[in-house]
């Protein structure tokens, strides 16, 4: 055999240079290589992935190596391994839930095992998370990485840096929806590149290629979330909200007696979190974990949604990115179909694998928050809650809602609420936001006052005017007060009778005809806008007679809008009790049957005077609130 002169020889592979002193032959040139290659364990890994493509069968539980060309090969501690078919392995009598672990072996064969694989005695190939419920994968992770990457410093990073944000993937959603339609409780993500140690991951909107899937205009993410006392991932195919949607509100993954279950967040205007992450997830690489907070107030939701918090179990969280805390709050009255909206997006791309364990103190659970001149957090931050309920199970609060805002948005119904027995200090908010109305009513012996209006014991307010507002004040055991009012309320000032807390005023119409009796018909020159929305309350006629003689007078009102000018007898607002004076000189009517009593800002009224005996003028006046 041949002899080399060994201080020749210099050897190049795979980053490593050998130099050997001495004359040997070839085969022992070779020998002493690979056996100074093995005792390294190196190199380990694939020269090059677009040689091979991966894949798994959910239904015959095998997994493929698959070649591209005519074939592949793989370095596990320095030796090439050559194939020139298709390498597979089947788990389907084995398979069980949990994670698996595609590698080849040391001595260059295709493994599937739930133990770990060592870095330093195996070439990982893929990585899956098997639902055994459901008989599917979760997860089918790509783990091809490169030989030129030392296998003690892919440990390090994979142990230490993990996978980490390269560039792209922005997000974007709307936070100012009303949560009515789709797009206020969906996102898109830009194309971008996350790195796996050596490995790239470059991710892009599509549904063909590796570390693709639909990400604009609509993102489609799976949800993951644990499920029961020996945890277990469970997922909700990506559909175009990324949410858990319930029964009437999206789910959060709750813990509880020991369990964890994924339910509905239990009250109208909850807050629940999403967090999304980048993967080298084969064909859904960002994917959304459930939140496992429910809170009433965004502020709260901001504080109590951490990473540091997040149970991610068995998930393979070194080979996962987090790159968003989205934050959504959930009505059964939004009209979309997860009935949610999104609210605040927390930007985590740039945060280095998971954050340190210390977590700032909530505001509220500070100590001396009520001492002048501290603050509670609820001063600075107000929460809106939407509500519906209706008259047999009103809305009851409880002090802990002190500072909030209560909406009736979304109701068909008048909504009911029912206060607290007053505390000294206690106040709440009320918007009226739909038509059908809203209403909120004492607890037993206590009143509400609205201006100069005191409610009976135990009895309500109300408006139906949209855009109308009102904080009421406990102002001491039995008292409430509103003290900053918008819009018109109305207060129960005896059992079911109502008035309308606001200013009054007149309208009034006065009739002459120089010294002649009074002229039937329209009376053109007395008509009169009202300068706000008017309810009628009552009505005042006085009249002037001639002669001395006893006068009679009826009168018309129509009433329209300024468009219709001038109004006709269709218009009238007063049925069959028109304004009259029957042989008298006056009359009044504080009972108004059948009249249409509510004048809308702009509207003309015109009067018009059916019949007149022996009046010589007269004089009309209408009785008014604000509304």
């Amino acid at each position: 055999m041949a002899k080399i002169p060994g201080k020749q020889v210099s050897l190049d592979t795979a980053a490593f240079q050998y130099l050997l002193d001495g004359d040997i032959d070839d085969a022992q040139l070779l020998a002493q290589v690979v056996d100074s290659l093995g005792a390294n364990h190196e190199p380990m890994g694939f020269p090059n992935v677009t040689d091979t493509t991966i894949g798994w069968d959910n239904s015959t539980k095998i997994f493929t190596l698959a070649k591209v060309g005519a074939s592949f090969s793989i370095w596990i501690h320095g030796r090439e391994h050559v194939f020139t078919a298709d390498e597979t392995i089947d788990i389907s009598g084995s398979v069980a839930e949990g994670l698996w672990y595609f590698y080849y072996a040391s001595d260059g064969v295709l493994t599937a095992s739930q133990a770990l694989w060592s870095l330093s005695q195996t070439a990982p190939v893929a990585l899956l998370y098997w639902d055994a419920t459901n008989s599917q994968a979760l997860i089918f992770a790509d783990e091809r990485h490169g030989l030129t990457m030392p296998w003690a410093t892919h440990g390090y990073l994979h142990d230490t840096v993990r996978t980490l944000y390269a560039s792209g993937l922005g997000l974007a959603g709307d936070v100012t929806g009303n949560g009515n339609v789709a797009a206020h409780a969906q996102v898109a993500i830009d194309d971008g590149v996350l790195f796996d140690e050596d490995l790239l991951i470059s991710i892009a909107d599509g549904t063909t290629a590796r570390f693709e899937q639909p990400l604009t205009p609509i993102a489609q993410l799976p949800v993951f979330w644990l499920l029961g006392a020996t945890p277990v991932w469970r997922s909700q195919v990506a559909d175009d909200f990324p949410v858990k949607q319930g029964t009437n509100r999206i789910q959060y993954n709750l813990f509880s007696a020991g369990s964890w279950s994924a339910v509905d967040a239990p009250s109208n205007g909850n807050y629940v979190a999403v967090w999304v992450f980048g993967s080298n997830n084969y064909s859904d690489p960002v994917f959304v974990v459930l939140g496992q907070h429910v809170d009433n107030k965004l502020s709260d939701a901001q504080q109590n949604n951490t990473l540091e918090g997040l149970s991610l179990a068995s998930l393979p969280i070194d080979e996962m990115k987090p790159l968003y805390r989205l934050i959504f709050q959930t009505s059964a009255v939004y009209g979309n179909t997860p009935h949610a909206r999104l609210r605040d997006i927390a930007d985590y791309r740039i945060v280095q694998g998971v954050p340190g364990v210390w977590v700032s103190t909530s505001h509220n659970s500070i100590a001396g928050r009520s001492v002048y001149p501290a603050h509670p957090f609820s001063a600075i931050e107000l929460d809106v809650e939407e509500h519906t309920e209706g008259v047999g199970a009103p809305h009851l609060l409880v002090d802990d809602d002190r500072h909030k805002v209560m909406t009736n948005e979304g109701s068909t119904a008048e909504n009911y609420h029912t206060l607290p027995t007053a505390t000294e200090g206690l106040s709440f908010t009320f918007v009226c936001q739909d038509v059908d109305g809203i209403r909120i009513t004492a607890a037993t012996g206590d009143t509400i006052r609205v201006g100069d209006y005191v409610s009976v014991a135990a009895g309500a307010i109300r408006s139906v005017r949209v855009g109308a507002s009102i904080e009421l004040v406990a102002i001491n055991a039995t008292e409430w007060v509103a003290v900053d009012t918008v819009g018109a309320w109305q207060v129960e000032v005896s059992g079911g009778v109502f008035t309308y807390a606001t200013r009054s005023f007149d309208i009034e119409f006065t009739f002459q005809n120089s010294g002649a009796v009074l002229n039937t018909g329209a009376q053109d020159a007395a008509y009169t806008e009202c300068g706000v929305d008017a309810v009628i309350e009552s009505v005042y006629c006085y009249g002037g007679q001639l002669n001395g003689d006893i006068g009679s007078i009826v009168v018309d009102l129509w009433a329209d809008e300024y468009a219709n000018y001038p109004p006709t007898v269709a218009d009238t607002i007063c049925a069959a009790a028109k304004p009259t004076i029957a042989a008298a000189v006056k009359s009044e009517d504080t009972t108004l049957a059948g009249w249409t009593k509510e004048l809308a800002r702009g509207d003309g009224v015109l009067p018009n005077i059916d019949s007149v005996t022996d009046l010589v003028w007269a004089k009309v006046v209408l009785r008014c609130k604000e509304r």
